[in-house]
């Protein structure tokens, strides 16, 4: 996609800092308004691609690269999973098996983990707020969305709101909401 050499050795771990490149999005729309309008410069679109070593069990704790790798993933806005689907004694698996469910699920729940150490921590402040103003303030609204969150991640469920919620469940950034 970006034509870009990266690292890929035979072992867990051979880069610790994300690869990141940019690719230019064709769009027959902006050359068309170029083209119209004839611009003094032309900036298209990019998509900015960062590939971030794999995320291994225990890695909300710290196993791993850990707290790097979910710092990185929390940087992007969308993430896309590449599993390793074919099983070659040549080449070796963190898990020393291939086997893409499991995979899977080890990298939804260590995200999920993250999420809820994040917005445990969020909450609690926001709870903290709320107890010096009254009831109904925006303190106490997000408090109860926060509440809410964490209810679903704790049950490792979907999160689902109304339209009116919807942009302040975005502000938070939880990297499972990006799946």
């Amino acid at each position: 996609l970006c034509q870009m050499s990266v690292p890929a050795e035979n072992y867990p771990f051979c880069t610790i800092d994300p690869s990141v490149s940019r690719v230019s999005v064709p769009d027959e729309r902006f050359d068309w308004l170029c083209e119209l309008y004839k611009p003094a410069s032309k900036v298209p679109n990019n998509l900015q691609v960062t590939d971030i070593a794999g995320l291994v069990k225990g890695a909300a704790e710290g196993a791993g690269l850990g707290n790097a790798f979910l710092s990185h993933i929390q940087a992007v806005d969308c993430i896309f999973h590449i599993l390793r689907l074919f099983d070659d004694p040549e080449i070796s698996h963190v898990e020393d098996s291939v086997d893409p469910v499991r995979d899977i699920e080890i990298i939804s729940s260590e995200l999920i983990r993250k999420d809820i150490d994040w917005v445990e921590r969020k909450y609690e402040a926001t709870q903290k707020a709320a107890k010096s103003v009254k009831q109904g303030s925006p303190e106490h609204r997000e408090a109860d969305m926060l509440k809410k969150i964490l209810d679903h991640l704790q049950g490792v469920c979907h999160i689902c709101f109304c339209c009116t919620c919807f942009t302040s469940v975005l502000s938070l950034r939880l990297v499972r909401a990006r799946m």
